[in-house]
């Protein structure tokens, strides 16, 4: 499954699901979590203040480390725990992807899966809905410098 810039959100969050089967529910909650570290990377990049080799050093390993770099590089005010209304379902739920990529779990059951994939595709869609709100459309190619930063934030 690629995952390319002139997707639309709800296609791919439709192709995730799609792996929504008992045999394959590992693959959509590592897809679903793919498509939220892709989601955050690209409203960061697209509304950085630092220049883009200032970013690209930083290692994010953690939805708590997106997090400290989205309050840097895009809000304070509106930060992911503020623009993702259910912060900590999200941190369960994405707590899953690690313990599958470090061999804790290596299967999920389908309702297990689904609520999770659910709860995170969610998210993704909360920021991708923010970045439009404010002039940056994360599926369409980012200027190299980024656009200006957020002003005024449109929060609704």
């Amino acid at each position: 499954m690629k995952f390319l810039v002139n997707d639309s959100q709800s296609n791919r969050h439709n192709r995730i699901r799609a792996f929504l089967i008992d045999e394959t529910t590992v693959i959509a909650v590592l897809l679903s979590a793919v498509d939220l570290e892709w989601t955050f990377h690209r409203a960061i990049y697209g509304f950085r203040t630092s220049s883009l080799q200032t970013l690209q050093k930083k290692h994010i390993s953690s939805l708590e480390g997106y997090n400290k770099v989205w309050t840097k590089e895009v809000s304070e005010i509106h930060n992911l725990k503020y623009i993702i209304s259910n912060w900590e379902e999200l941190e369960d739920a994405y707590s899953i992807r690690h313990k599958i990529i470090h061999g804790v779990k290596t299967t999920v059951g389908l309702a297990y899966a689904l609520e999770r994939v659910e709860i995170i595709l969610a998210a993704s869609k909360a920021v991708h809905d923010f970045a439009k709100r404010n002039g940056l459309d994360i599926y369409k190619k980012l200027r190299p410098d980024g656009i200006s930063p957020l002003k005024p934030i449109r929060d609704w």
